[in-house]
């Protein structure tokens, strides 16, 4: 005992090197009980002492041994107090590690149990061990930067957890707080990052005043300094390249942005902040790191007079911010730094606010992956990151977004080109939402099938497609698909899109609602020529734009009056709700001929509720008229209210075609960063549904069987007959217009009759040309096949011819090459399409494709010359096998 004494009495260093030493023997497990018997002489020894000789043990031996009274709470056995050694080179336990303890008391009982925590500025570990008594985590780290207090730390850990036989105190669990706590050298969260450990409660009093000698900090740190040097490091702190560096917070902030990448999604930070910045930059600094901060305590302590403030009235200086101190713990009324300072210097006392914040990540998978992009070479983006939200809904936008486009741009270098109609993505997420709110059954661009007899008959807008299905031996079904052309096409807004369309139709005249001509071409609105332009005028100068009240009575006037070419219009707020007004406006331009844009912006919601919507309801049960477009901007964000992307709905694939033209030659192509915006809204709000929850109901299909003898052809005499099934006639009458004349074609009839009346009769000429190419064709196919072997099936019209092989290929073998290696196959009907194309390169389509038993499908419908190669490859084949 006294040997060790004289050896603390002679410095800090050497009281510190006799502790490390001790601490050696703890670590021992064959020394340790022994080791633990000294401390607790030790103790008694200073213990019986009076209170002013306890206190000058630190003066004299450089370390003391102090009992930290723990009122508020019973650990196991009742123990109501921590014994503790402290040295000179580390934090005292003192005000500041007093309150934060506080602040720890006022979360519920559960909030440590069985966790994993961490504490950023151990000291001398008094905090981390007082949150394995009381709560009984799974394990608490205590990290420090200070390498002597984790060492003193270890010792402090040995003191609580042995009892004074140097024996083991169990708790509840039947473990001692050596299975519960660890010290580790640690710059903030260094440790866990370095060994990926993740962390449910992260708690933490550090530092938030700058060092008013900056070159100081750049010390190694080592056990080996200076005990002053090791100490500052308990109250003064470096600059560290954030925002908040101006009030000292800028180590915080660090902890803050290194504690996002380690804490699990539902984890707590709890951090002491000292209220000099004020309380407004306290909350601040957690908010725009997207984190939900919550005030536990709040107290006035006095300024610690080892601290030099004169770093604040510095940035007092040179800034207009000010510090809060108060004069006294009675003090209300907050004073700056300067005049802190000034009355400290006088010999007053001053005091500041201290306050014990706890926070949550607000979505924290994507925060986490928000920083994690900055992290990788972006660490100046989070200077100007604002995640503090006033209102939730802005959250959920903005949040998302900033995720997924860090996501992107993590995978990527560059931006992929994009078609000029938009991203495919995200014309596939508007469509995405029409099928799940509105039910309407749009694509991105191309074509949806769905069976005639589910669906209902519009033969302007959907092409008839026979499809033979095999049903079994001897019979096979022929179903009717209609394609339905629902295409999407992007524009940067709705002006943009309403404009291009105008300069792409290049119309006489047209009428546009008052409240979307604002952006027009001035000339546009002024021009009074509306009547036919002469020919060979520039187009721009003859388009006419009459404006035109957003309301369906007046505007159905002016339609019928001015017979303009293009109509542009919204629909008002109070005939929204049906789609009476949306039918009459098509119903009036179809009949005069003109075509229709109808702007549907002002009461789009991308809500998982949205409000009831007359025109999406019209187009969830009705298909679109050719003549009819919808143009929707997304006007309705949170977050960016000046960013808008429109798209335009048309069903018509030729005006689809020309729009995409024309948005790449008058725009380029819309913003991408626009298209991601509103296209992760759109993924917010489908991302959580079950794919396919409500798939289509399914075709009501008719089987027809049909015979070999007439080439498996729907003839009149088995169609007629199957007409004559009750629940075929049934489902033809149950939509409306399919037993009445089509309007479109009796159009295409009367417009083929005005053909046929004109002298030139270039399109009969061209299409008896086409037929007798297609004749020729046919008969060089079917004489080639049948010199080779093949059985035809009598065509009388189309692209296409079927055949069958005979015997003399099935059951014959073969070498192909497959996957690099030759194989040995015996051909029958399932393989021989693999056959041929594996030893000719020709392609044909198998009875797989046709439906029909045995039969393949050779297509006549080539260039002259494939066509050639294609009888030759025909040709190539048979001789495989011989003459």
């Amino acid at each position: 005992m006294e040997e060790f004494l004289k050896r603390c009495e002679q410095s800090g260093d050497a009281a510190y090197g006799a502790l490390r030493s001790l601490l050696e023997r703890l670590e021992d497990p064959s020394t340790r009980t022994d080791a633990r018997v000294f401390l607790s002489e030790l103790q008694k020894r200073f213990s019986s002492k009076e209170t002013s000789e306890r206190d000058r043990c630190l003066e004299t031996y450089h370390f003391q041994i102090q009992d930290i009274y723990l009122e508020q709470y019973e650990g196991f056995e009742k123990r109501k107090k921590l014994s503790m050694i402290v040295i000179p080179s580390i934090f005292m336990p003192e005000d500041w590690s007093f309150t934060f303890y506080e602040g720890l008391n006022r979360h519920p009982d559960s909030i440590f149990k069985d966790k994993s925590v961490v504490e950023l500025g151990c000291g001398n570990g008094w905090i981390t061990i007082a949150i394995a008594e009381k709560w009984s985590p799974l394990k608490v780290y205590g990290l420090d930067i200070n390498p002597r207090a984790v060492k003193i730390s270890w010792i402090n850990l040995y003191l609580n957890a042995l009892d004074d036989n140097g024996q083991p105190i169990y708790d509840g669990e039947k473990k001692t707080l050596l299975d519960r706590v660890e010290f580790y050298d640690s710059d903030l969260l260094s440790y866990c990052r370095d060994n990926h450990i993740e962390i449910d409660r992260i708690v933490g009093c550090i530092p938030q005043i700058l060092n008013p000698n900056p070159d100081a900090m750049s010390k190694m740190i080592t056990e080996t300094a200076s005990e002053e040097f090791l100490h500052s490091l308990s109250n003064y702190c470096a600059l560290q390249g954030f925002v908040e560096d101006q009030f000292g917070l800028g180590l915080i902030a660090r902890a803050i942005e290194e504690g996002i990448s380690v804490i699990k999604p539902m984890g707590v930070m709890i951090f002491n902040m000292g209220g000099r910045p004020g309380q407004a930059v306290c909350k601040r600094l957690f908010e725009r790191r997207g984190l939900r901060v919550k005030k536990l305590w709040q107290t006035k302590i006095l300024q610690a007079a080892d601290t030099d403030i004169s770093a604040l009235v510095e940035i007092e200086k040179n800034s207009p911010h000010r510090f809060e101190f108060f004069m006294g713990l009675a003090g209300d009324q907050p004073i700056c730094a300067r005049t802190a300072w000034a009355y400290a210097k006088a010999g007053g006392r001053i005091s500041h606010a201290l306050s014990v914040y706890s926070c949550r990540l607000r979505q924290p998978n994507k925060v986490k992956k928000i920083f994690e992009f900055l992290r990788n070479g972006f660490t100046d983006i989070s200077s100007v990151l604002d995640l503090s939200f006033e209102d939730e809904s802005v959250a959920d936008e903005k949040i998302p977004f900033l995720a997924h486009l860090a996501n992107i741009l993590q995978d990527i270098s560059f931006f992929s080109y994009e078609p000029p109609a938009g991203s495919r993505r995200f014309r596939s997420l508007i469509s995405g939402f029409m099928r799940t709110y509105h039910h309407i059954p749009l694509t991105a661009d191309r074509a949806k099938r769905c069976s005639s007899l589910e669906m209902r008959f519009s033969f302007d807008l959907c092409i008839l497609e026979p499809r033979i299905n095999r049903m079994s031996k001897g019979e096979t079904s022929v179903v009717y698909t209609s394609v339905y052309l629902r295409n999407v096409v992007v524009f940067p807004s709705r002006t943009v899109a309403i404009e291009s369309a105008l300069r792409l139709l290049s119309p006489r005249l047209a009428i546009v609602d008052e409240q979307l001509s604002r952006h027009l071409p001035s000339q546009w609105l002024t021009t009074l020529n509306i009547e036919k332009a002469e020919t060979g005028k520039n187009s721009e100068e003859v388009i006419a734009v009459i404006e035109a009240p957003r309301q369906s009575d007046l505007m159905l006037e002016l339609i019928k009056k001015l017979k303009p070419e293009v109509v542009v219009t919204g629909i008002a707020q109070f005939e929204s709700v049906t789609s009476s007004a949306f039918e009459h406006l098509l119903d009036t331009t179809k009949e005069i001929g003109s075509r229709l844009f109808l702007d549907i912006s002002d009461h789009f919601e991308l809500s998982s509720l949205p409000s009831s919507n007359g025109v999406l309801k019209y187009l969830a049960g009705t298909s679109l008229p050719p003549h009819a477009m919808i143009v929707c901007g997304l006007l309705k964000n949170q977050v960016y209210t000046d960013l808008e992307v429109a798209f335009v709905i048309s069903e018509e694939e030729e005006m689809f075609k020309a729009l995409c033209k024309t948005v790449e030659l008058l725009q380029g192509s819309t913003a991408i960063i626009s298209q991601y915006y509103y296209g992760c809204l759109f993924h917010e709000l489908l991302a959580f549904q079950l794919a396919d929850r409500r798939p289509p109901p399914l075709a009501n299909i008719a089987s027809i069987p049909t015979n070999p003898e007439v080439g498996y052809k729907l003839t009149e005499e088995t169609l007629t007959a199957a007409l004559k099934t009750p629940f075929l006639i049934d489902s033809f009458h149950s939509f409306a217009g399919v037993s009445k004349p089509h309007s479109t074609t009796k159009y295409a009839v009367k417009k083929l009759l005005d053909l046929r009346e004109q002298e030139t009769g270039n399109p009969l000429n061209a299409t008896a040309e086409q037929m007798e190419n297609l004749q020729n064709r046919y008969k060089h196919l079917k004489q080639t096949l049948e010199s080779s072997g093949w059985d035809v099936l009598e065509a009388q019209a189309g692209v296409s011819v079927v055949a069958k092989p005979s015997a003399a290929y099935l059951g014959k073998t073969i070498n192909i090459n497959k996957s690099g290696s030759s194989q040995e196959i015996k051909l029958d009907d399932s393989n021989i399409r693999e056959a041929i194309l594996s030893s000719t390169g020709l392609c044909i389509n198998s009875a797989k494709w046709t439906g029909i038993p045995g039969y393949c499908r050779f297509n006549i419908a080539l260039e002259e010359s494939n066509f050639k190669r294609a009888l030759d490859c025909i040709a190539k084949f048979k001789n495989l096998f011989g003459k």
